[in-house]
């Protein structure tokens, strides 16, 4: 549910998807934004996964006191930080 609500769907049941019904949620005319990860499917190829650009993904709280210290130019051990030392794209969340 929370994809169709990415991409405009205002309904709270997927009965609202079915052209055959009168209201119905039409896509017709939109041409969303997607975006494609590449996984490993169950027998370990490769296998593309496409959903809505910028559906919200859950962080751990780990990575958002990582980011806010980031922001913030706040290092761990409370000294000052130098320019951009330290930081790597590992501490970043991945958006």
């Amino acid at each position: 549910m929370r994809d169709l609500r990415t991409l405009g769907f205002k309904g709270d049941d997927f009965e609202l998807l079915d052209p055959c019904i009168e209201g119905h949620h039409s896509f017709v005319g939109n041409e969303p934004e997607l975006m494609c990860s590449v996984d490993k499917s169950l027998n370990g190829t490769p296998r593309e996964k496409w959903g809505p650009r910028g559906a919200p993904r859950p962080i751990d709280r780990d990575r958002v006191r990582r980011l806010n210290r980031f922001l913030a130019k706040q290092p761990v051990d409370g000294s000052p930080l130098p320019a951009a030392d330290g930081v790597s794209e590992d501490d970043l969340p991945p958006f």
